[in-house]
Order: structure tokens, then sequence, then C-alpha cells
């Protein structure tokens, strides 16, 4: 293998790295911890600013309907529940607070705001029972 010249943006083959989904998730997770601990605010790089979306009016609107409404893996995908949240009681609080902070009944004047957040904190209470 040759010297590649400076202007060569392509990557050597030893710099590419093949990251399955799980690996991922663990990786973003770590970042937001970090970021976390740092006081930095990170809300950005998750949404944008202004809450879009072409079916739901808001982002407690939409975390509620996957919560209240959706089922299985469904809701699982919807609301980015990573397999490392049952493992670890850290990731599960990061994720769970950021959650509840949106569709609380104080926060949140959606009619389901109630039933969604009894959902979140049994999925919470799940991932505790396994988590260490």
């Amino acid at each position: 293998m040759g010297k590649q010249n400076e202007f060569d943006n392509s990557p050597s083959d030893d710099l590419i790295v093949d990251i399955n989904e799980d690996k991922k998730e663990t990786i973003i997770y770590s970042v937001i911890e970090l970021l976390d601990k740092l006081n930095i605010n990170h809300d950005s790089l998750n949404s944008p600013s202004n809450y879009q979306s072409d079916y739901f009016k808001s982002e407690d609107s939409e975390l509620i309907y996957y919560l209240a409404i959706l089922t299985g893996q469904a809701q699982i995908d919807a609301l980015k529940i990573a397999p490392s949240f049952y493992k670890d009681k850290k990731k599960a609080k990061t994720w769970r607070d950021k959650v509840i902070n949106k569709i609380h009944p104080d926060k949140s004047k959606h009619p389901d705001a109630k039933k969604a957040t009894e959902i979140l904190n049994s999925l919470y209470e799940r991932m505790l029972k396994n988590a260490k």
C-alpha cells in the first residue's frame, strides 16, 4: 500500500470501523452522559430546537402517543429504548428523566399525560429489576 497524498481524503482500510447498532447506541449514550457530567446542554444534538413534525403538534404529544398507544417492539423503537438500559441503572435513569421532563402532567397539558407517565414508570421499573 502506497503513501496517501495529503489531499486524498479517503480513509485508509485500517481506519474503517464497522459499528453495529447496539454499539452505536452505547456510544451515543456515553457521549450524552459525558456532556451531562460537564454540564453541557446536548438537547440540540438529539432534536431540533424548534420541534417540527408532520403528525404531532408537540414533542410531548409524540412521546405520549409512543407510550400510551404503541406497544411491543414498535414502542421500544419509537422511544429509542436501548438494551443497555436494562443493564445499567444510570443509563435507564438518564433516559427516563429526559422523557419524564417532557410528558409529566405538571408540564404537559395532554389528556393522556398521566397514563403515559404511569407507563413510563412501569418501563423504568422493569429496567431497574435487571440493571446493576
